[in-house]
């Protein structure tokens, strides 16, 4: 995997790319410059820029001047500006789809000109040690990222660590690429639009503190070994948490803490599920393997109401299939659904980040179908989806929240809705 946020963000180094776009050549002058915040990064031409900022996931683009016929236009994402560029981790080869919404104003008036979804593929196409550009000048240690719109490749931009931009070429307009080195000039001065709001940090994807709590949560949390086998499930009752999702399994293997999560869990009247983490190879395995597991824990739900004589024991949690890790595919995620649901005949939740199910090769548009448990660490009121779906469930918006009862951290999470909602979701998933 290669960090590509020292390439795209440079260290503020001034020099020229010579272009010829459309007919029309010249030189500009680039610069990457930063304001306050060490993550927002402007991408500056002559006066024209670009603002990019980056978390431990992703780049995102913000704001582009440089459109022309006095036009600039935003990417933003569920109306909150910015909107996902590539992964901020990337590995040779690896594709990224993408699909913003995109408003194009005009400079003077900040009139909307048009706007709409624009979906594109961000791919990593090659990673030099050098590349001697038609200038004759040699950069080390260059990537080179292509933008694709329906299959064909449109552009590709080559970053040099610790430069950014050194080179740009389409096919179809032409290129532009590095020219001269500048020495000790003054700061490019960014053109001034009044109608472009300033960029507010606190919109950012950023992960949250960890004493973050959101504002409107039915909140639970999800466990496995690494929290240990004395969690006081009284004490992380009493702390509010209404819900857990507790692993059962691991590829072929059981969580040796499962069983009695659950069972000490339900006692303290908490809404206890299991998941399990899908490994890359015999998914139908799994899948069985899974739904025994899943079958003991119900045994002793069952065993534990009869013997304390308990009559509204808490409704059973949902069952999840983890998605995450390297090596899955569309064809062995959907292979370990079929069997399970073909057990149970009920469909689990998916959980996935953008991040992992948007690098999936391969059709996945039957992922729309299943509900979801996302994972995105952010403060924003909405978490970033993957593609295939445009709602959520579950969201675990947190890998690092204390909660009584627990040594250590624990995954915090938030029900999308009151907590009479979660029963009526849960009644309702059951009857299925």
């Amino acid at each position: 995997m290669v960090n590509l946020v020292p390439y795209l963000r440079g260290n503020g180094q001034m020099y020229d790319l010579e272009y010829d776009i459309l007919g029309r050549q010249g030189v500009q002058t680039l610069q990457t410059q930063y304001i306050h915040d060490p993550k927002v990064f402007y991408q500056v031409k002559d006066s024209h820029w670009e603002s990019l900022y980056w978390d431990q996931h992703y780049i995102y683009r913000h704001a582009d001047t440089s459109e022309g016929n006095n036009r600039y236009y935003i990417q933003t994402t569920n109306g909150q500006p910015g909107a996902v560029w590539c992964p901020a981790n990337m590995q040779v080869g690896q594709s990224f789809e993408r699909n913003p919404h995109l408003i194009h104003y005009f400079k003077d008036s900040g009139r909307i000109r048009t706007q709409g979804a624009f979906r594109s593929t961000i791919k990593f196409l090659d990673h030099n040690r050098s590349h001697t550009f038609p200038s004759g000048i040699t950069i080390q240690d260059v990537i080179t990222l292509a933008w694709i719109v329906d299959g064909r490749t449109l552009e590709r931009y080559y970053y040099a660590r610790g430069y950014g931009l050194v080179a740009w070429q389409s096919d179809a307009a032409g290129y532009s690429h590095i020219c001269a080195h500048r020495s000790d000039p003054p700061g490019l001065k960014r053109e001034r639009i009044d109608a472009l709001a300033d960029f507010d940090t606190e919109t950012l994807y950023y992960c949250p503190d960890p004493c973050y709590t959101p504002k409107i949560t039915t909140p639970g949390i999800d466990v496995s070994k690494w929290q240990g086998p004395a969690i006081d499930w009284g004490k992380v009752a009493q702390s509010g948490v209404r819900y857990a999702f507790i692993r059962a399994s691991y590829g072929r293997r059981p969580d040796p803490c499962f069983l009695a999560n659950v069972a000490r869990a339900t006692a303290a009247g908490i809404h206890t599920g299991a998941y399990h983490y899908l490994h890359a190879d015999k998914p139908i395995e799994q899948a069985a393997f899974f739904y025994d597991r899943i079958t003991e824990a119900a045994a002793i739900r069952e065993a534990d109401a009869r013997e304390n004589c308990v009559h509204d024991s808490p409704i059973p949690l949902v069952n999840v299939l983890d998605v995450e890790g390297k090596g899955k595919t569309p064809a062995v995620i959907k292979a370990f659904l079929d069997e399970f649901e073909r057990l149970t005949e009920c469909k689990p939740l998916i959980y996935t980040a953008a991040h992992i199910w948007n690098n999936l090769q391969g059709d996945t548009s039957w992922a729309a179908g299943y509900d979801l448990w996302v994972a995105n660490y952010t403060p924003q009121p909405r978490p970033y989806l993957p593609r295939d779906w445009n709602t959520w469930v579950f969201w675990q918006h947190s890998s690092t929240f204390t909660v009584p009862g627990i040594r250590g951290h624990a995954d915090h999470n938030r029900f999308n809705g009151t907590y009479d909602d979660l029963l009526v979701y849960l009644q309702a998933y059951w009857k299925g």
